[in-house]
């Protein structure tokens, strides 16, 4: 399932600005720049305050995070990140949510996601059942130690076998597929706050 049409325009997604003291409030597209926001808080006579709302990103859990989000420099630079993805990986990150294999809360989650996921999960296409992860993982073992005595595993042990594999690895199923860590901890590469590159950074 394509959850990433945006990605084939020249931003990840829009929020709408508010100007809290007048009510009025107007679309943003990020990635934006200084000159483009500046216009969007003219036009709105923002010179204090204001609020962030309505992310339209595709993906429910990602938006959600998103929407958590208040600072928009920081959203920037998610929105930026987002866009270097391709479809294939933003795909990836969706069923690694879905499958339950990780969670995203804010938008530092989200980058950190993006930067790990291709070291940190895996994909094992068409495989829908704990006893097909019982059986990938047996003989993964037996590829690395030349022998295993599989058939010294009743089969109708093998849902239960699956299930454990699964739980030591956060593994789960999404679009016909298993998805699993290959390590219980990934290290944050974003912090949240202002620790961002500073050509993110867009408030006027």
């Amino acid at each position: 399932m394509n959850q990433n049409t945006k990605n084939k325009q020249d931003y990840a997604f829009s929020v709408t600005i508010e100007n809290t003291a007048t009510g009025e409030s107007e679309v943003l597209q990020l990635p934006s720049t200084k000159e483009k926001t500046a216009e969007v808080f003219n036009r709105l006579k923002i010179s204090r305050r204001y609020r962030i709302k309505n992310c339209d990103y595709p993906i429910a859990q990602i938006r959600e995070a998103l929407e958590r989000g208040s600072n928009l420099d920081e959203l920037n630079f998610c929105a930026a990140e987002l866009l270097k993805c391709d479809e294939d990986k933003i795909d990836f990150i969706w069923q690694i949510l879905e499958a339950g294999c990780d969670r995203v809360d804010c938008p530092a989650d989200i980058i950190n996601l993006l930067h790990a996921a291709s070291y940190s999960f895996y994909r094992i296409r068409g495989v829908t059942t704990y006893e097909q992860v019982c059986e990938f993982h047996l003989a993964a073992e037996q590829l690395r130690s030349g022998f295993i005595p599989v058939s010294h595993i009743p089969k109708e042990s093998y849902a239960i076998i699956g299930k454990k594999f699964a739980h030591a690895e956060r593994g789960g199923f999404a679009c016909g597929n298993y998805l699993a860590r290959t390590k219980n901890y990934y290290p944050d590469i974003y912090f949240g706050g202002d620790s961002f590159p500073v050509e993110y950074r867009i408030v006027p």
